[in-house]
């Protein structure tokens, strides 16, 4: 079941990512690679520093701790704590969205410490148009706990296709009115996407929304109390992106969008083949820790090491062999000229060789979080 599972995730995940390389080539071959993608990249990362945290440390934390609550309480005690954490971690969300609309030029500056005048201008704005997509994705966060518990990966393996979708629709058809701020407003509109793609699904799954607001819930304090580590490795991994960028805002024009340009394609190996084997092994992972099963949990481990390492070694070095010609087909037309695609492809080198690395952690937090 848990092979199925990989399979099928990995097919959406392909389409998904499809869709997505044809999004990022639009993007380089609409606005190219210089000043207003630089800003827009800086702005989306600062945006989706707040949105990877709250998603993330959510959905990784809730999945042990539902496996949990379901041996006790039964499938309706599940959806109770469900709405629950959803109700907390939207207004949490809002809490954070309003401070960071007022702190948004401090955190340009700290991002982008380089950005003058017109171009800190406008990624502070970039930003503050972006600051919806913090609302959304704890939501998200918390449905996709819901339904890896259900051992429903379906649309959550989706996600990406209604998300992408809007990106290229606006991208066609509306970046030449709007240009970049329209950008911003396009990556809004995706992630709410994402949250509406999951709804019927969870509904399927026995799911009914209902206003719950409990902050002495025991189980979501344990998961807000678990959330901790998490959102400092997820703080660091995307800090660490940051650290990348903000040294790169003083160097020539256009570094910033080829860290990003060679970035995604490393991650292309990571989202579409180890996301697949550790969103289905990681309910697996829980259920057996829960049942005090360790030497289930060191089987189910050692299959997905095995598995990441037959996918990531011989892509490492493809990856490293390849890498101006993999830039020049994904991104080589339009604004982005050889000059973008000889910056892109030495950072697609060097990101690749921490490939292994990245994909075993990735199985291996997720062993120490089933173990909460």
């Amino acid at each position: 079941k848990a092979t199925k599972s990989v399979f099928i995730i990995i097919i959406f995940t392909l389409g998904s990512k499809f869709l997505g390389f044809i999004r990022e080539t639009l993007i380089a071959a609409k606005f190219g690679s210089g000043m207003e993608t630089d800003t827009f990249f800086v702005a989306l990362a600062a945006t989706g520093l707040l949105t990877n945290l709250i998603s993330n440390a959510i959905s990784t934390t809730f999945i042990p701790i539902l496996s949990e609550v379901e041996a006790k309480e039964g499938k309706k005690g599940k959806i109770s704590h469900v709405n629950n954490m959803i109700n907390i971690i939207f207004f949490v969300s809002l809490i954070l969205v309003v401070l960071a609309w007022f702190l948004s030029p401090l955190i340009i500056k700290l991002t982008a410490k380089d950005f003058e005048s017109k171009q800190f201008d406008l990624a502070v704005n970039l930003m503050k148009i972006g600051l919806p997509m913090v609302l959304f994705s704890g939501v998200i966060g918390a449905l996709t706990g819901f339904l890896q518990s259900e051992q429903r990966h379906l649309s959550t393996a989706a996600v990406g296709f209604p998300f992408n979708f809007v990106y290229i629709f606006f991208l066609l058809f509306l970046s030449t009115k709007f240009g970049i701020k329209g950008l911003m407003v396009a990556a809004v509109v995706a992630v709410i996407s994402q949250l509406l793609i999951q709804i019927p699904d969870a509904r399927k799954a026995g799911f009914r929304y209902k206003f719950v607001f409990d902050l002495k819930d025991e189980y979501i304090r344990k998961v807000l109390y678990l959330s901790m580590p998490v959102l400092a490795g997820v703080a660091i991994n995307d800090l660490n992106v940051i650290v990348d960028r903000t040294l790169a805002s003083g160097l020539v024009a256009g570094s910033i969008s080829a860290l990003n340009y060679a970035n995604k394609l490393n991650g292309l190996i990571l989202g579409v083949f180890v996301s697949a084997i550790t969103t289905v092994i990681f309910p697996v992972l829980s259920r057996e820790a829960n049942n005090d099963n360790i030497l289930g949990v060191k089987n189910t481990m050692g299959y997905g090491v095995n598995l990441i390492l037959l996918i990531t070694i011989p892509a490492t070095i493809g990856l490293i062999v390849l890498a101006k010609p993999i830039v020049e087909i994904a991104f080589q037309r339009g604004e982005f000229d050889a000059t973008a695609t000889m910056m892109t492809s030495q950072a697609l080198i060097f990101y690749s060789v921490a490939l292994v690395a990245m994909a075993i952690r990735l199985l291996i937090t997720r062993v120490y979080y089933s173990l909460q």
